[in-house]
Formats: structure tokens, sequence, C-alpha cells
């Protein structure tokens, strides 16, 4: 759909595979210090609305699940799936910073409050479960991009090949779940946010294959993509508009 996005996004097994065997996706278990980021490890691939590529996380896995779930009329077992991606954006809401924590709690509130719609049959197709979904997206691509955002510019994290690694899973995912977002609300990509998602897969790509990357440059992708993803955070939570994140 989308074809300036596509060639990197086919890749983007290889990238995951790559950034596992650095341990980028390895993290502290749920006993860690606190302050610690939580561990994120990709399931198996599946297909999201509005991207081609695998679902690399616990969250879009859970709710690629519910939806499928909810196709096959599934109910509970949807409403069970969408409960557990909530519980998780809840745990990363936890050991998040404010602005953040503040958009994971909402995702899972609103998550917690679609689940027993889900049961009673009050949802009554996929395109208003993908609709009701999309706020998940927006709170994960800017829960990666927060991270990615701190380690590079506050903690210079592109002198460090661990690091890096997870500066490359974060731009990533934070593209992933953008584009996801925007997918499950059928809404069109604007060349801006498109082009965004395509610097930040070719950026990781980059990070991932050792390849020298500038700091300016990251930064740049970093900041393309906040962009779009408040773009995304207008149309799942319209109240904002106007306010501080």
């Amino acid at each position: 759909m989308y074809r300036d996005t596509r060639r990197t996004r086919q890749a983007l097994p290889t990238i995951i595979l790559a950034v596992l065997a650095l341990g980028g996706c390895e993290g502290p278990s749920p006993e860690a210090e606190p302050g610690a980021r939580p561990a994120v490890s990709p399931p198996p691939a599946a297909e999201v609305p509005g991207a081609e590529g695998p679902v690399i996380d616990e969250v879009q896995w859970d709710l690629q699940q519910a939806r499928n779930d909810f196709v096959k009329g599934s109910f509970e077992d949807c409403a069970e799936g969408i409960e557990r991606a909530g519980g998780r954006l809840q745990h990363l809401a936890q050991r998040s910073v404010p602005g953040v924590r503040q958009d994971l709690e909402a995702s899972a509130l609103a998550l917690g409050e679609l689940a027993p719609r889900v049961r009673d049959g009050a949802v009554a197709s996929v395109v208003q479960l993908d609709s009701a979904m999309a706020i998940a997206d927006y709170a994960m691509a800017r829960y990666h991009h927060a991270a990615a955002e701190e380690a590079v510019v506050e903690r210079a994290a592109l002198h460090s090949g661990r690091e890096i690694s997870l500066v490359a899973r974060d731009l990533t995912a934070a593209a992933e779940y953008l584009e996801t977002g925007f997918g499950r609300l059928e809404q069109p990509i604007d060349s801006s946010a498109a082009s965004a998602i395509s610097a930040a897969r070719d950026m990781g790509e980059q990070m991932v294959r050792r390849r020298p990357v500038d700091q300016a440059e990251v930064e740049q992708v970093l900041a393309g993509l906040g962009q779009g993803i408040e773009r995304l955070k207008e149309m799942v939570m319209p109240q904002s508009r106007g306010s501080a994140s």
C-alpha cells in the first residue's frame, strides 16, 4: 500500500534476528531494579492491519490474536487477548516517564473498557474493533520513540554497540506501530509520515548492520517520526489537541 516503506519492511525479519543476535531484545526481568526497561520479546510472525511485516512485541501480538479471534467469532478469547494487552500496557506505564506513562495508562484503560463490550457483543464489526485498538498502537509508538530518543539524546547511545541495537529496535518498533495505527483507522498516511516511517526503518537497518550513523541524522529521523506519532494521537485522542504532551 505504501511503496516507499516496503523495501525495508520486507527486510524486517532479518533486522529482528540481527537485533536478537546482538542481545537487543533482551531486557530485565519483572524483578529488575526500578527504572529498568522491561523485556519486550518478539513472538512468532503475524500480519497486522496496515503492515506487511511480523509483529515485533507482545502487545501487538496480543492485539492481533484478539483481532483474529474476533473475526472467527470467538469473542471471549478476543476479550481475553485485549485484557492481556491492557495489562502489558499498564506494566510498561509503571516504568515509563510521566508523559509516556499517561498515554500508556489511557490506552490500558481504553482496552479495559473495550474487552467487556466485545464479550457483550456491543462491538459490531472488525472496523469498530480496529478503531478502538488504535489508541494502543499510538501509545506503543510513543513508548518506543521515547526510549530511542532518550538513549540517543541523553545517553549518547550511538557510542555503544549494545545501545545501538536497542535504539534500532525501538526505531523499528515505533515505525511499525505508527503505520499499524493509521492502518487500523483506515486513514491514508500523508507523505511526511510515510517518509518518517521509511527513514526510521532504514536507520534501524543501518544500525543493526553496524553501519556508521550520524547523531544529527538520527535526531532528524526521530523528529520526523515524532511528528507522525503526534498526528496519530490527534486521531485516537482528539481531546489532546492543543494540550501539552
